[in-house]
């Protein structure tokens, strides 16, 4: 007989061991205060506890790649996703290691939903990424999805910023609600500095010296959202990337280091490749619309932000009169597009529920629909986009019909007395 517990401590006495299926010498041993691992056939042990309460581990089992533990008045627990140790010995002297992720399925239902309080927490949606570094590094850590074309789906890095929220209209309001936030987020940034901690982190990369892991949702980027109007039902998320073929591109300190994985389709929903590719394709094409509104609305204000350095500037002037009439027909023109493409007095929660409801909450809330479940798109769908779409690009056209006309003709006056253009003509 030979002992086998070297760093499993007097008095956790062990209640089971298993060997992983799959890497000879990779064994768990459930103990009387928690779980130890043993990468090297039990010569070596190391605690395996993370956020597992301290508890009497009575068995232990491996399935689909994850460690489930029975303990003994607290419940079932389950390690989402044991490849990297399974890899482990790949890392030796090595700097980084990308560890191989686990095929992902497009689960129906994203975006979790109501959880009673005495329901287990399922895994997260989308693919697990773990990688390893031998010391911290100083430079900016990346790490971006690319689809089977090489195209870039999305990126992330170690220095993201929390995406800005809008704008209230009560100072106040919005004061406390950003110190709320900044709170919440420092709290999360200092638990991604526990080497010990996996919460995913959303939008920041982790780069601590040793394990670290992200969760991408296989989500698209979001739609771009307009300044001020609230967003009343519907959603800008963006779709859920289609079955197939991805790469995980991590780099850090120049280096890059790629994992390919497949995308797999919730094998409940009875749904072909081919429409999943329609609802994918009418998806992108919602949302570069909603983009082309935002990006039409940051125009007029960029335009209007112009007259009215134009108004001060001329106050007092001689010709300021005639300046002000043209930059009104400007302002007129503009704003009017401005009111077809977003409800502008739509600033607070339901605020929508006392006026028209215009184009960008129409494509947020058709957007929703279309998102909505892993199905090929109804024709109904697609006449409700094909309508939404020709009422935008007649929009788009007087815009261009604006900056073509009243805009020319303002700056053919300021050429005229002189002074710079507006809107870069």
């Amino acid at each position: 007989w030979t002992r086998i517990d070297d760093g499993i401590p007097e008095g956790a006495y062990t209640r089971t061991i298993r060997e992983d299926p799959t890497t000879p010498g990779l064994l768990f041993a459930g103990t009387e205060t928690g779980v130890y691992v043993s990468l090297d056939d039990g010569a070596h042990w190391q605690s395996l506890q993370l956020n597992l309460p301290k508890s009497s581990v009575r068995d232990l089992a491996i399935r689909d790649g994850d460690l489930v533990a029975a303990t003994h008045g607290r419940s079932f627990w389950v390690l989402d996703d044991i490849q990297p140790l399974r890899d482990w010995a790949k890392t030796h002297g090595q700097q980084v290691h990308l560890f191989q992720p686990r095929t992902p399925v497009r689960f129906a239902g994203y975006g979790g939903g109501y959880r009673p309080r005495n329901a287990g927490q399922n895994p997260p949606n989308g693919v697990i990424v773990d990688w390893y570094l031998a010391t911290r590094p100083d430079s900016v850590v990346t790490l971006e999805f690319l689809d089977s074309a090489g195209t870039v789906v999305r990126s992330f890095n170690s220095e993201e910023k929390a995406p800005s929220r809008p704008a209230f209209r009560n100072a106040e309001a919005a004061a406390q609600r950003d110190a709320r936030l900044e709170a919440r987020e420092q709290a999360r940034i200092a638990g991604l500095a526990d080497s010990a901690s996996f919460a995913i982190p959303d939008s920041i990369v982790p780069k601590r010296e040793g394990l670290n892991r992200f969760v991408w949702d296989l989500q698209y980027p979001d739609a771009d959202r307009v300044p001020g109007i609230i967003d009343d039902y519907g959603t800008r998320a963006g779709p859920v990337v289609p079955p197939g073929t991805y790469t995980a591109r991590l780099t850090v300190g120049g280096q890059t280091y790629t994992q390919n994985f497949q995308v797999k389709e919730d094998p409940r929903v009875n749904v072909t490749d081919a429409q999943l590719a329609a609802q994918f394709d009418l998806a992108m094409k919602v949302r570069q619309s909603i983009d082309t509104i935002a990006a039409s609305i940051k125009r007029i204000d960029e335009l209007e932000g112009q007259l009215d350095t134009w108004k001060s500037a001329v106050t007092g002037k001689p010709f300021a009169a005639r300046v002000d009439s043209a930059a009104g027909v400007v302002r007129d023109s503009l704003e009017s597009v401005r009111a077809a493409l977003v409800c502008v007095h739509c600033h607070a929660d339901e605020s929508s529920l006392n006026y028209p409801i215009q184009l960008y909450n129409k494509l947020i809330s058709f957007n929703m629909m279309v998102l909505s479940a892993h199905a090929q798109p109804t024709d109904a769908d697609m006449k409700v986009y094909a309508d939404l779409r020709g009422k935008l690009d007649a929009q788009l056209a007087r815009l261009d019909a604006a900056e073509s006309g009243p805009v020319a003709a303002l700056n053919g006056l300021l050429d005229q007395l002189g002074v710079q253009r507006i809107g870069g003509q």
